[in-house]
């Protein structure tokens, strides 16, 4: 098992938090999820035979989120975060 420590932007609230949690969590070798809104991140365990960072990434930013910071204006363009809010 692997830990990783992923850097997730855009999340404002829990739905957030719970919108990334069933992306991540969805992972087929995801064995824990644990995502810190003020932090900005998530706490992954994962088998590395499964998948990889590359995958977790991908699975964040397809449920509307970020993992690389960047600047206000360019957020606002595509989108921001998938928060209803």
């Amino acid at each position: 098992m692997k830990s990783e420590k992923i850097s997730v932007y855009g999340m404002t609230c829990e739905h957030c938090v719970k919108t990334v949690t069933k992306a991540v969590s969805s992972l087929k070798g995801v064995s824990s999820v644990n995502v810190n809104l003020q932090g900005e991140y998530v706490d992954v365990m994962y088998e590395e035979s499964s998948l990889g960072t590359d995958d977790i990434k991908k699975a964040i930013r397809e449920s509307g989120y970020d993992t690389e910071k960047k600047g206000h204006a360019e957020m606002k363009d595509n989108g921001g975060g998938g928060c209803c809010c």
